[in-house]
């Protein structure tokens, strides 16, 4: 059993089995409003092996500034010749408030230059305002110089991403897919409703040269139907957790739906249809978001 403690003060100590990583600037974080001994800890949110395992990547709350940290897997400290690029701040690789749901999964293989970096989905922003599908700056860990700068979704647009609550990531081939459930935009002129959704990146994108040189070029979300079939078919909308099978394409979701109270378990398979290539658009602001082929879509 591991355990990673928390503090409220700011000594750092290592003792037996556990290693303590403190939060700092408690006094900051209690001047906005928070409690100071539970919103002002370090809740460690993040905790990915990398590499061969030796070593792990972790990332906290720390008093709602995050930070992340690379330690041994034996959970001591890096000597300071061991120095990781790029640690220190965790600001869109996990959330600042504990209760936030947050994902992040760290990829070895397939990025820019067979670069090592986190892809996360998380809140960036203390205000909640910007959420965020984000990967981490690419170093040559041997130069430690940086080679790839960060790639994220477009900030503050609900096309890409509607104040979602992420509950899973996953290094699959060439992807990176992240699932979450979100406010559905293509129903915002029939009411609020929350769909789940399955968004995947490139791992090579390196975004756009002259527009979104900063953003994914290669995002692409589809909504996640589990549902009972019928003529009037009943939906499990909000999906809670997401499990994949050890070396399988195949997943198990739970799901909700809140108007009946009743939860429902899917298995997906990656074959069975995500982002099979029809795209849907809005014509004008009030009407409804209509499929689109493919074709058309891309030209």
């Amino acid at each position: 059993m591991v355990e990673i403690k928390e503090s409220c003060t700011e000594q750092k100590s290592d003792v037996g089995d556990a290693i303590t990583i403190e939060p700092s600037n408690v006094p900051n974080c209690v001047s906005k409003g928070k409690s100071e001994h539970y919103d002002c800890r370090n809740h460690i949110r993040v905790i990915q092996p990398i590499g061969d395992g030796n070593r792990l990547y972790v990332c906290g709350t720390n008093a709602h500034n995050p930070m992340d940290y690379v330690i041994h897997a034996n959970l001591t400290r890096l000597a300071k010749h061991e120095y990781f690029p790029g640690i220190g701040d965790g600001i869109a690789k996990c959330p600042f408030d504990p209760e936030d749901n947050a994902t992040a999964v760290w990829v070895e293989h397939g990025n820019p230059s067979g670069l090592a970096g986190l892809y996360s989905g998380t809140v960036a922003e203390f205000t909640k305002a910007d959420t965020v599908i984000f990967r981490t700056n690419l170093y040559n860990l041997t130069t430690r110089m940086e080679l790839h700068p960060f790639k994220r979704t477009i900030k503050y647009d609900s096309k890409w991403l509607d104040k979602p609550n992420f509950v899973g990531s996953y290094d699959i081939g060439e992807h990176v897919y992240f699932f979450f459930r979100e406010s559905a935009v293509e129903y915002i002129n029939c009411g609020k409703s929350i769909y789940s959704r399955v968004a995947r990146v490139c791992k090579k994108d390196t975004g756009g040269k002259n527009i979104l040189s900063k953003n994914w070029a290669s995002f692409l979300k589809a909504r996640l139907n589990c549902s009972i079939p019928g003529e009037f078919p009943f939906y499990f909308n909000e999906i809670q957790d997401i499990y994949k099978l050890s070396g399988r394409s195949k997943f198990y979701q739970s799901l909700h739906n809140v108007h009946e109270r009743l939860d429902g378990l899917c298995s997906m398979h990656l074959q069975s249809g995500i982002h099979p290539g029809s795209f849907q658009r809005q014509i004008q602001r009030t009407s409804h978001l209509l499929v689109r082929l493919a074709a058309r879509a891309q030209q």
